[in-house]
């Protein structure tokens, strides 16, 4: 049965409630490593839990995008939400170190098959209604319902008096499945051609049009600067309360208000973006995040978090813009590989970047680190951002000035 415009326009409410009860079972992330210590396991075989993670997305980024290009992006969806489940389910009867690394395993698969397809699910359901006009605004709601529903689900958490770790995975078990029926009722969009070729192949001609559009690759380089620094250093932030004095029960509060804050600017992204416009918004994303950390490492003072709050308006923005400008220049055919492709590129640099700042916070302190890191966006963040500035800058003035000339020579005639 080919997808009617009502059913493909049916994916998109379903996309918002997907986001919801996905946000929503994340309810792990600030409970996860206390549960580790809580059954026995020590620093280390932590560290060997988030790295088996952290490399299973790495690997598994760009044959899982492949992967929902060749067979279609709802039935990577749902492979994903199944795994998604499989993860909160063992971490429910786990009590040892590898019944936890099979749990991690399960993790960093669900989380490299999610990504991209999504996006892509979505772009190209907008698409075919000739609404992709529209992407930034549905995925600002699409984010921010995310970021509400996150957000609600940790204030809970944090308000709670005592935190059984059980009944939390069970929660989040109930949530994923919920979600990932919904996927099951999705409608994949037109846009898979029969001529895709081996994945070897199409996974060459994907990466050939990234290194062929030079704009592409830039964005995505301004991408990997400021998104992947943000998801990757927003873990420190937990450890920065914790040396000016913030209580750890107060954590939880802290990451539910940040996630609060950058739902408020996802919904509000075409009204920031009207009132500054894209040029402006490209520079001034790197410099309230870079300024954002200089000021919580020049002051370091328990109300001194408060500036993590800047951090979290970019969040809520950065994202929705960057992928806007990517997915109009991505062929609909190979959409999903490359966006898995900047995945790639953004897990490999946050894995990098994440092991520097690690060992510059042991050797310097945290205190330089926030100020080097926040000067670091800056200068680079700037430079990427006029780099795209000056691309459109010449894309618009050309078609403009082909007309000024169009109607001298009416007018001469």
């Amino acid at each position: 049965m080919k997808p009617t415009t009502k059913n493909i326009k049916s994916n998109l409410p379903k996309f918002l409630i997907i986001r919801a009860f996905q946000d929503a079972s994340l309810l792990w992330i600030p409970i996860i490593y206390l549960f580790y210590n809580s059954i026995g396991l020590n620093l280390a075989q932590i560290g060997i839990i988030a790295s088996v993670s952290f490399f299973t997305t790495f690997l598994l980024e760009v044959p899982t995008g492949v992967m929902a290009d060749k067979i279609g992006r709802k039935k990577t969806l749902v492979i994903g939400g199944i795994l998604t489940i499989l993860f909160s389910l063992t971490l429910i009867f786990a009590n040892s170190f590898y019944e936890v690394f099979l749990a991690s395993l399960f993790l960093g698969s669900a989380i490299a098959i999610n990504s991209g397809a999504d996006t892509a699910i979505i772009y190209d359901s907008l698409k075919q209604l000739k609404k992709e006009n529209q992407f930034k605004e549905f995925l600002g709601k699409h984010q921010g319902i995310g970021l509400f529903s996150g957000a609600t689900a940790l204030l809970f958490l944090g308000l709670s008096s005592k935190i059984n770790f059980k009944p939390v995975f069970i929660i989040v078990t109930f949530l994923a499945t919920i979600s990932t029926l919904i996927i099951l009722t999705l409608k994949e969009p037109k846009v898979h051609s029969k001529k895709l070729g081996t994945s070897l192949n199409h996974f060459i001609e994907s990466t050939k049009e990234i290194l062929s559009k030079k704009i592409l690759f830039i964005i995505f380089s301004y991408t990997i600067i400021v998104v992947a620094i943000i998801n990757g250093f927003f873990r420190f932030h937990q450890i920065y309360a914790n040396q000016v004095g913030i209580k750890i029960a107060s954590i939880s509060l802290v990451y539910s208000a940040m996630f609060f804050i950058a739902g408020i600017s996802s919904f509000n992204i075409k009204r920031l973006e009207r009132f500054l416009g894209l040029k402006l918004s490209l520079i001034l994303i790197p410099i309230t995040l870079g300024l954002s950390y200089i000021l919580m490492g020049t002051f370091f003072t328990p109300l001194s978090i408060l500036f993590v709050f800047l951090e979290s308006i970019i969040a809520g923005i950065s994202l929705i813009t960057l992928e806007d400008l990517q997915n109009k220049l991505i062929s609909s055919e190979k959409r999903a590989t490359i966006l898995s492709v900047s995945s790639f590129f953004q897990s490999a640099f946050k894995g990098i970047f994440i092991l520097i700042i690690g060992v510059l916070a042991q050797a310097k302190s945290l205190r330089p680190t926030y100020i080097i890191l926040g000067l670091f966006i800056i200068i680079l963040g700037t430079y990427l951002a006029s780099r795209i500035n000056s691309y459109y800058k010449t894309k618009t003035i050309r078609p403009r000035s082909n007309k000024n000339r169009r109607n001298r020579k009416i007018q001469s005639q």
